[in-house]
């Protein structure tokens, strides 16, 4: 028998099995349950809660507590009661379907509210020129815009071969050179977290390097989840060791490759007391360079100075290291 018409024959609703069907009332409305058409008064009548349409609501157990749905106030498990999933108060859950999954909210346990979190990533690199064998830092940056909190993001920076790792520097976790992952869990929104990078350029040419990332959260604006920075590795710096001013259009001046791309470097050159034989700024191996010419206090034969051993002192721009050495004049 069964007098409610909700498929659940009035001798299973004797819950407690004591033989008093009155005494069984669920939602505790004082309509026992087996003339209750909604036992557990979730505004979803128990005959609409047979979910795979056997004619039987007692085998729908949607979150697997062992309460049939029927008789389960929380029938997805996620904390919050049926009726409190009735985001529209309308009276009626089974239409409030929040992330558009086609599952209602009260039926479904994970992302009811889909989280967004906007993840940026952007990377700067260290002023050139970039020449051959010389270092090179990238710093990549990520932020999580919100709005709400990133988990399981992942930042990848594959280096190109034209690279040379030399070492990474975060401010938290740990940057794996060999696959180009760093990962960062958790990401608070406004949250920022850095990785350098230095490199050797052990390459000639255009190098880019590529940076993206990745989280769990739904990211409606992918355009800034990844950034490309390219730079252009030219000849190796290097100080010529020595030349031959003899007017003969071999080697008459003093080379130095890659000083023109420092355009306010000074060079001076030095005899072996320490007297100033040349110095100039804007050193450019064409126009402005050195053909042994004494442009010191110091008078020598001919204007030129002689034959011997000249020491150098080369500072490419402000902020850089000085280069010292020497070079070899024959004539």
């Amino acid at each position: 028998q069964d007098l409610d018409q909700d498929n659940v024959f009035d001798i299973d609703e004797d819950l407690n099995t004591n033989g008093n069907f009155d005494d069984d009332d669920t939602d505790g409305d004082n309509i026992p349950n087996y003339l209750d058409t909604d036992d557990d008064n979730d505004q979803v009548p128990t005959i609409e809660e047979d979910y795979d349409n056997d004619g039987n609501p007692q085998n729908e157990d949607t979150d697997g507590d062992i309460i049939p749905d029927y008789l389960d106030f929380d029938d997805d498990g996620d904390g919050l009661t049926t009726l409190e999933e009735d985001v529209d108060q309308n009276g009626d859950p089974r239409n409030d379907d929040t992330d558009g999954d086609s599952i209602p909210d009260y039926l479904d346990p994970i992302n009811d509210v889909t989280s967004k979190a906007d993840l940026a990533i952007s990377m700067v690199v260290s002023v050139g020129p970039y020449l051959l064998d010389q270092s090179v830092t990238y710093t990549v940056i990520v932020t999580n815009i919100g709005p709400d909190i990133a988990t399981d993001v992942l930042v990848t920076d594959r280096l190109a071969t034209s690279f040379g790792f030399s070492s990474a520097e975060t401010s938290r976790g740990i940057y794996n050179e060999l696959n180009g992952s760093w990962p960062l869990g958790e990401l608070a929104v406004g949250r920022t977290d850095t990785l350098s990078l230095s490199l050797q350029l052990v390459e000639k040419g255009l190098i880019e390097n590529t940076a993206s990332v990745e989280g769990n959260e739904l990211d409606e604006n992918v355009e800034n989840n990844e950034v490309l920075i390219s730079i252009e590795v030219d000849e190796n710096f290097e100080v010529g060791k020595g030349f031959s001013p003899n007017g003969d259009g071999i080697n008459d001046t003093w080379k130095i490759a890659g000083i023109d791309l420092f355009l306010n470097n000074t060079v001076k050159v030095f005899n072996r007391w320490g007297n100033e034989v040349f110095s100039t700024k804007g050193y450019d191996n064409n126009s402005n360079n050195w053909d042994g010419t004494n442009q010191g206090s110091l008078s020598s034969a001919n204007g030129r100075v002689p034959e011997g051993t000249y020491f150098y002192v080369i500072e490419l721009e402000a902020g850089l290291s000085k280069m010292t050495g020497y070079l070899t004049i024959k004539n």
